[in-house]
């Protein structure tokens, strides 16, 4: 793990600015130069581009814009913590906070994840981890999931409809994923079924129709 211990920001500003790491054992420490900071923090990040690092908290960035924007607001003084102390500090100041513009408005649009749903279904499978040899450019594949068993579990807010759960393997992995798709068959049908037995005409009167036909938002 790579640990921030110091950030003095003492100095004119002029010059270089250098980075060292400190390794230390139970007998002894050493100071090792770091001639590329970002080079040496990408162990930390999966993203392949060019990644930019606060000194400060040691969080990358991708542009060095974005950096230069955080920079501003990382490097504020704590006023709870000892005189020049910016790192690791307890009280929170590597965690920036940005509160919306006076006037602000927080609105929320997404209505339709508020239905409940009349029906559901839940499903997952199990595979194996079969040794394969893929080489591409950038990537060398060493081994792919092969379906080997499924298990669907359904699920209704109608009394009438009998949830059920659904398990099947198979060696053979063409087998699998057919009978996967049977099944699924088999359940919306069995649904449709139900909801076309509650399915009633809606109740709406002249005005009502006129309302709904002129809306722009629909729910």
């Amino acid at each position: 793990a790579v640990v921030s211990t110091q950030s003095t920001g003492h100095g004119s500003g002029i010059g270089k600015q250098i980075d060292l790491l400190y390794i230390r054992d139970e007998f002894t420490g050493h100071y090792l130069l770091i001639k590329d900071f970002n080079s040496f923090m990408r162990h930390r990040s999966k993203h392949h581009n060019s990644m930019f690092h606060c000194r400060t908290c040691l969080h990358g960035f991708t542009t060095k814009d974005l950096l230069l924007l955080h920079e501003g607001r990382c490097r504020v003084a704590c006023t709870l913590c000892p005189p020049g102390r910016l790192t690791q500090c307890p009280h929170g100041i590597n965690q920036v906070t940005k509160m919306p513009e006076p006037g602000s408005v927080i609105e929320f649009k997404a209505i339709h994840k508020q239905d409940k749903k009349l029906f559901a279904v839940y499903f997952d499978f199990e595979c194996l981890l079969v040794p394969i040899d893929k080489k591409s450019a950038q990537t060398t594949k060493y081994q792919t999931h092969v379906p080997c068993s499924f298990c669907i579990v359904t699920t209704s807010e109608f009394e009438e409809y009998k949830g059920e759960t659904i398990v099947y393997s198979n060696p053979d992995p063409d087998k699998v994923v057919s009978m996967f798709v049977q099944e699924l068959d088999k359940v919306y049908d069995r649904m449709m079924k139900t909801y076309e037995e509650h399915s009633f005409p809606i109740d709406m009167t002249e005005e009502d129709e006129k309302n709904f036909q002129s809306s722009k938002t629909c729910h």
